[in-house]
């Protein structure tokens, strides 16, 4: 019933890249577990549909939302799924329209041109049985971009139909696709977006973040704006790091509890970007600001969480003050878009007096456990983390006392003096080096 007489590839033919279509397993799961897939999917796969997201957009919302339904019907053949469940890119959707795609297909390319277009939007999972038991999924728009909420009217984008008329369901479960910065928790008929939430939603992978990202306007807050804020927190973050290593080399332990308290201008950066959001922009300026507020969050949270459990393995620790830092000047440094005495912010921290625990400390750095938590949002694991620290400094020098060797304490702090080992060589060399965490985190961040 479902198939019709698709349309031969006309002006669409050199505007899909050419695909192999090789499987790669997924894995098995659920209907949840489909529809995160799907999210991964588009989130890897959107670039395909950059140009043909160009050639569909309209003048409104509802005209572009009615032209990719038609691209979709008219285009791509339906055919169902047997056993296996496919996940066909934008690209290898095109290669096989004739052999037929499903629900989840049109699905994938329908998101894909509208995060393109910076359109939000939900994937939608219903069923038509009885609740819990979803057999279907397709496409809303809704009415309102900002707020995102299905009870102001929504556009149904279902590829698998002639209509855009949502038929009757029984259950459903929508998942909101912000921008194209991956898949939220499942949002039940329109509830509202917070700001205040915005840093807790979920992303998969922020390593292609800037890749089409284009706003139109003088005032607009762009992908290269948004590119060289991050820039410039990563540069912050990486500027401690070398001086808090470079204290540690030089003994200075109530210096690396100070420097330590620097991190929480990562939270104003981030604090600062949902007070500027809410000044009102357009869907691709909002997309940036989105994208700069999950990357503040999850560079603090995991770097505040890997700090945090490096100084308690390594350092007796005090609490001497409490450190107050604030938005004001932000634009004076560097941070476009974000001036800084337009509203305040205050972010306390902790500062520490430190005394070391042992007579060998790591230097702290950025090792592949603490880089793949912040670009993947995921909580870092600590003991992974500190047990990929390599470069270790000496503590305590070694007395230098004819004979002298294990067993001896140093005066000054009654720590034991131990003998470096011959192949020990780290001294300043070591702590110089350690610059390569902050390019090693910008290659990731900007590849």
């Amino acid at each position: 019933m479902l198939f019709r007489a698709i349309k031969s590839a006309g002006k669409y033919g050199s505007l899909y890249p050419t695909a192999k279509c090789e499987k790669v397993a997924l894995g098995k799961g659920d209907t949840d577990f489909s529809v995160k897939m799907m999210a991964q999917w588009i989130e890897t796969h959107y670039p395909q549909t950059n140009k043909v997201a160009k050639a569909l957009e309209k003048s409104s919302l509802e005209q572009t939302c009615a032209a990719i339904h038609e691209h979709l019907y008219w285009y791509f053949q339906y055919k169902a799924d047997q056993s296996d469940q496919l996940l066909r890119s934008p690209a290898c959707a095109w290669k096989q329209r004739y052999q037929g795609i499903d629900c989840k297909t049109y699905s994938i390319v329908a998101s894909c041109i509208l995060l393109n277009l910076g359109i939000n939007h939900y994937i939608k999972k219903v069923g038509y049985s009885k609740p819990g038991e979803y057999t279907h999924v397709y496409i809303i728009v809704p009415v309102d971009q900002v707020s995102n909420d299905l009870n102001d009217r929504y556009y149904m984008i279902d590829g698998t139909i002639d209509t855009m008329e949502e038929p009757f369901y029984i259950d459903s479960k929508e998942y909101l696709m912000l921008s194209h910065y991956g898949l939220n928790q499942p949002q039940l008929n329109g509830i509202k977006l917070d700001l205040e939430n915005l840093k807790k939603l979920q992303f998969n992978s922020i390593s292609n973040l800037f890749a089409s990202l284009s706003c139109l306007g003088g005032s607009a807050y762009t992908g290269e704006l948004l590119k060289k804020n991050v820039e410039k927190m990563t540069t912050y973050v990486q500027d401690n790091i070398t001086l808090m290593n470079e204290a540690l080399e030089d003994k200075n332990w109530n210096e690396i509890g100070e420097i330590a308290t620097h991190f929480g201008m990562v939270r104003v950066f981030e604090w600062s970007h949902i007070n500027k959001r809410n000044d009102g922009w357009n869907a691709c300026s909002n997309r940036n600001f989105d994208a700069f507020i999950r990357i503040s969050n999850s560079m603090y949270e995991n770097l505040n969480k890997a700090l945090m459990a490096w100084i308690d393995k390594y350092f007796n620790k005090t609490v001497v003050a409490k450190v107050n830092w604030v938005n004001t000047g932000l634009e004076a440094q560097g941070y476009t878009f974000m001036e800084g005495n337009r509203f305040k912010i205050n972010f306390p921290v902790d500062q520490y007096a430190l005394t070391p625990k042992t007579d060998k400390i790591p230097a702290f750095e950025f090792t592949a456990p603490l880089l793949d938590a912040i670009n993947n949002n995921q909580t870092v694991n600590t003991e992974q983390f500190l047990n990929t620290l390599q470069q270790f400094v000496n503590v305590v020098q070694p007395a230098v006392v004819p004979g002298s060797g294990a067993g001896s304490v140093d005066p000054t702090t009654g720590l034991p003096v131990t003998p470096p080992p011959s192949d020990s060589g780290l001294g300043i060399g070591t702590i110089a080096g350690i610059g390569i965490g902050g390019f090693i985190l910008k290659k990731l961040l900007f590849s």
